[in-house]
């Protein structure tokens, strides 16, 4: 049987199965304000995987101190909602666990008999978020969503019949394309991995498979072709500095727009942020002379020695002017010696610096590396024709790898979209199900 359609008054809804309501949130939630549990008084913390999660199962997340009184923290029960501040990611999360929560979340629960994962659903919605964030209050990393709000919007409510079939229904959908995503993000770590055996390959035993292999002297570099030799960086680098020490350069004021940038790991990580990110700092113009021995120049190897490792650029004529901060250190590189592109195969795109990062750190805490260990990483180094030759080769190869990894994104991509648009139209009653 056809079945009939309504309009539901609200934009975002559109029509609605002619036998459901629209009714605003208060009908149907209302906000706990218990604290402790005296079922199980456990912490647990807002994650979008898993929803309410106890904390102390989760890694990554800040601990609170053991004397912590949870009887302080407010109440939780199974298939409570949890409001996180989140709203740019959805904000909604449902506990599957009895426990306490952070006083700044905001928790409630159903008044009248609903399906809790059908609301689950509901409340990770694309449309749903979207709405939800055009009432809240910005800050500055995402929005403040208010329970005062959530609760004078309208929201679909099926039959508890059709809540069910539809929870059903999206669970093993979503599962179906969950698996999808899963798939491809398997392929893309293993396109990830054979690209860094290309790499390895290609860097440390040369471009020709027949070529005679003689041991390195180094462990972890093994054999490499005869001809070539292992140099540390200190013999093919100058005018090597790390940043500014201690507050030096956080006590200058620094402005959030300029010409004089501040580098970061985060620039490191990702050359885009270098002019597009809401985030960057610039030093003024009067500290020029002051700080001067910290400026960065085209041809400037820069990365990394605090945090987060593993990465370096080499500053080109299109950088901006800039200076770098107490994190990040400098040199300059030989290029009679050593090839640009190959060096940063070597120093920055490949595994070698990471390997020898982890030998070599520094720091019970913050992992952190100094000048002589930067300088004594050995490089495997044949002539600079064949430098040249190999880095021209592994530009090819890895853009080819690099394509087969952005196509499975892509798909990655595809894929959530479209499991946004198979909760929209669920959720919202316009797919019939069976």
């Amino acid at each position: 049987m056809e079945r009939k359609y309504k309009d539901s008054g609200i934009e975002w809804i559109g029509k609605i199965p002619e036998t459901w309501e629209v009714d605003i949130a208060k009908h149907v939630f209302k906000q706990r304000r218990e604290k402790g549990n005296e079922v199980v008084c456990q912490l647990l913390a807002a994650t979008q995987k898993y929803g309410m999660y106890p904390q102390n199962q989760l890694e990554g997340v800040v601990k609170v101190a053991v004397d912590t009184d949870l009887n302080q923290f407010k109440t939780v029960h199974k298939n409570d909602y949890v409001i996180s501040l989140r709203s740019f990611q959805g904000g909604f999360e449902i506990s599957d666990y009895e426990g306490v929560c952070s006083p700044a979340y905001q928790v409630f629960y159903a008044t009248r008999p609903i399906n809790s994962q059908y609301y689950k659903y509901l409340f990770k919605s694309d449309a749903f978020i979207q709405e939800i964030n055009s009432l809240t209050v910005g800050i500055r990393e995402g929005k403040n969503i208010l329970y005062d709000d959530f609760v004078l919007l309208s929201i679909p409510i099926p039959s508890v019949l059709d809540q069910q079939q539809i929870a059903s229904y999206l669970d093993k959908k979503c599962g179906e394309i969950d698996s999808l995503i899963a798939l491809q993000e398997q392929m893309i770590e293993k396109l990830k991995a054979y690209k860094q055996s290309v790499i390895t390959e290609a860097v440390t035993k040369g471009l020709d498979p027949d070529a005679k292999l003689v041991p390195s002297g180094i462990d972890w570099i093994g054999d490499i072709p005869e001809g070539w030799r292992i140099l540390r960086i200190k013999k093919i680098s100058s005018d090597y500095k790390a940043g500014p020490f201690g507050s030096a350069l956080i006590t200058g004021n620094l402005l959030h727009e300029g010409s004089i940038l501040v580098y970061t790991p985060e620039h490191v990580a990702d050359t885009s942020k270098i002019s597009q990110n809401i985030n960057n700092l610039y030093l003024q113009e009067e500290r020029r002379e002051e700080m001067s021995q910290f400026f960065v120049k085209a041809g400037d190897v820069v990365f990394p020695i605090v945090g987060s490792l593993g990465r370096a650029i080499i500053i080109d004529e299109n950088m901006p002017e800039g200076i770098i901060n107490q994190r990040l250190s400098k040199f300059s590189i030989n290029r009679e010696k050593i090839d640009e592109g190959y060096f940063m195969w070597l120093f920055g795109k490949s595994e070698f610096y990471a390997k020898y990062i982890e030998m070599n750190c520094r720091g019970s805490f913050i992992v952190n590396l100094t000048k002589v260990i930067v300088g004594d990483m050995p490089l495997p180094l044949p002539s600079l024709c064949e430098q040249q030759a190999i880095a021209s080769y592994l530009n090819g190869k890895c853009a080819d790898i690099d394509h087969l990894i952005a196509l499975k994104q892509q798909k990655i991509e595809s894929l959530k979209e479209y499991k946004k648009s198979v909760i929209y139209e669920a959720v919202t009653g316009k797919t019939i199900i069976e």
